[in-house]
């Protein structure tokens, strides 16, 4: 604790904007979480989709969060050591603390950057369903490239120095020698996972959203804006991978981590933030529609007379449902009727698993009713 840097000390360096950033997106996507965990982390339709009654999906992003949050926490304490400062500002024991304490955040970011992709990768392929099964093959391709490079990346950086001690106190004697290769598996590593989060963000506009025909265009931007959001976790990746190569040419390296770091932990949350907007939709929606009705409260009246003057069809936006919907008429003569479709084939809908794709269509008919021809009725 004595080595700790004081609050002067860290604001001569870099590590508050480390951290400011970080823990803004950390907070973030503590926010999404716990709302997933309240709206979207259990379900009773598709067993093979959930474990005990808890969903895949929501069990491997818990996983990636309480690693993101351990590695925040080991970096949070690397800046109090050091990280972000000149390494000639520090003294020898707080740049081994420094270097110690980053190394295990960043262990744990690579194992975050897994669980998370996992998590989308579940959460896809539940709401795929039993379609396009050569697809649903490509996203277990990307799960097990990704498990399979982010592991060896860090079997290496365990083991390029000898002994390992050496890799954060340079006070002890020993050698690095697979320094070079470490740093290409890592700019491999870098790249394939900058891949992974783009491919998993086109997936759902490319091959389940897509083959929507019947859906308005306007819905399907919507829908791939919402669910496509890893690419921004995608161009962070790309922007971690530039670092890694830029970062095996300094000599400061506690001064010199700090951009590499930002991009690490910005990929990491960005995955999970991003990865939990769609399973929160329902949220979002009831957000949406609560403002739309106080928005247009003040034209209700004027919009009761145009009903029963005319039938008008819209749709509504796109939403994944676990639920199937039938028509009901309430006490004031309306009724819900509700469209499915998923993909272009109606007959599939009730043999599919998991989430499925509802399309939500409002219909207005005039209804006169048999006691008083003159009192009209509504089927919305």
């Amino acid at each position: 604790m004595k080595d700790m840097l004081t609050s002067a000390e860290l604001s001569q360096g870099r590590g508050p904007v480390l951290l400011g950033v970080t823990w803004t997106w950390a907070a973030i996507a503590t926010i999404l979480y716990f709302t997933r965990a309240l709206t979207a982390s259990r379900t009773t339709i598709n067993e093979q989709s959930s474990f005990f009654g808890i969903r895949w999906d929501f069990i491997w992003v818990t996983i990636a969060y309480v690693n993101g949050i351990a590695a925040e926490i080991f970096l949070t304490v690397s800046v109090m050591y050091g990280t972000g400062t000149h390494q000639n500002d520090l003294s020898t024991h707080q740049g081994v603390l420094s270097a110690f304490w980053s190394w295990i955040g960043q262990v744990c970011c690579i194992f975050t950057l897994v669980w998370g992709r996992f998590a989308v990768i579940t959460f896809l392929i539940a709401l795929q369903g039993r379609t396009y099964k050569l697809w649903r093959y490509s996203l277990y391709v990307v799960g097990a490239a990704q498990f399979l490079i982010n592991s060896i990346e860090v079997g290496l950086i365990l083991n390029q120095c000898n002994p390992v001690q050496h890799l954060w106190d340079f006070t002890i004697k020993g050698e690095c020698n697979l320094i070079v290769v470490t740093s290409k598996v890592g700019f491999l590593q870098g790249s394939i996972g900058a891949f992974a989060d783009i491919f998993l963000a086109l997936y759902p506009p490319a091959v389940i959203i897509g083959p929507l025909q019947q859906m308005k265009m306007t819905i399907k931007i919507g829908l791939c804006l919402i669910m496509g959001g890893g690419v921004f976790a995608g161009v962070a990746g790309i922007m971690k991978t530039i670092e890694i190569g830029s970062i095996t040419h300094t000599s400061d390296i506690s001064y010199g981590t700090v951009d590499l770091l930002i991009w690490v932990l910005t990929e990491m949350w960005f995955i999970i933030i991003f990865g939990s907007l769609p399973t929160i939709r329902t949220v979002l929606l009831s957000a949406g529609r609560t403002i739309t009705s106080t928005f247009t409260s003040s034209n209700s009246k004027i919009s009761s007379y145009r009903r029963s003057t005319y039938s008008k069809d819209k749709e509504h936006w796109l939403e994944l449902s676990d639920q199937r919907f039938e028509a009901k008429i309430n006490s004031n003569g309306k009724a819900v009727l509700h469209k499915s479709a998923m993909n272009d084939s109606h007959d599939e809908i009730d043999g599919v698993n998991g989430p499925r794709l509802l399309i939500m269509r409002e219909t207005t008919f005039d209804v006169a009713h048999e006691d008083n021809p003159s009192r009209p009725g509504h089927f919305v």
